[in-house]
């Protein structure tokens, strides 16, 4: 329960410090809280759902959201390059996209750098954390994961 009375806390300071410093963005965008599943940890499957039902606000433009919907040449979805600040401030890269049909799309994923973030941390099935989005110009998309 006490969990879920802290979910629209702000992102911790030294988070923020590092997007500034990094970013010069001080324009943040809170994403979701939430518990790791074994599917979060699994390492076949290595990435990070987003569900639907967990996202507090919109964190991808329209021309993101259009592009997610597409397929490349060999069939799969596209995918959308981001950074990502790790639970330790450390900057790394990761990909966006999203799973299902075209119409019927309910989760975002991260991954591509994932199980890196998994494995340095540590992170365990039942641990809770803290995705934020932040705009770099208003273009390149960075996430911060905070754990709590």
């Amino acid at each position: 329960m006490k969990k879920e009375m802290e979910i629209m806390a702000p992102m911790p300071p030294g988070f923020k410090e590092k997007i500034q410093q990094e970013f010069c963005s001080e324009s943040e965008i809170f994403v979701m809280q939430k518990m790791l599943t074994t599917n979060d940890l699994f390492r076949r499957h290595c990435h990070l759902c987003i569900p639907s039902e967990l996202i507090l606000n919109k964190f991808l433009n329209d021309e993101e959201e259009a592009f997610l919907q597409t397929y490349n040449s060999y069939g799969r979805r596209n995918q959308i390059d981001a950074k990502i600040i790790d639970p330790g401030l450390k900057m790394g890269s990761i990909k966006v996209w999203k799973r299902g049909t075209p119409t019927d799309t309910k989760h975002f994923y991260l991954g591509s750098g994932w199980r890196r973030i998994v494995t340095e941390y540590d992170l365990k099935e039942g641990e809770f954390v803290r995705l934020w989005a932040v705009r770099v110009a208003n273009k390149t998309l960075c996430f911060v994961l905070v754990r709590l």
